[in-house]
């Protein structure tokens, strides 16, 4: 079975960061969040759509302008 939602602190895992910047990207809306209850998840849709669009953007070297 595919899992199509995931908790802020596995995307963090997921992207190497601090769960404070997954809510900020939330809190910003910049990653679409679903309340299931009184959690917050994020659909698997949403962030594999925020990481292509940070490789199109920064052609996949992370905004370095190099």
């Amino acid at each position: 079975m595919t899992r199509t939602l995931l908790s802020i602190e596995e995307v963090a895992e997921r992207w190497g960061v601090d769960r404070k910047t997954v809510r900020a990207r939330i809190d910003r809306g910049e990653l679409r969040r679903v309340r299931v209850g009184r959690l917050v998840r994020i659909p698997v849709s949403a962030v594999e759509s925020f990481e292509q669009g940070r490789v199109g953007r920064h052609g996949g070297n992370h905004g370095s302008t190099t």
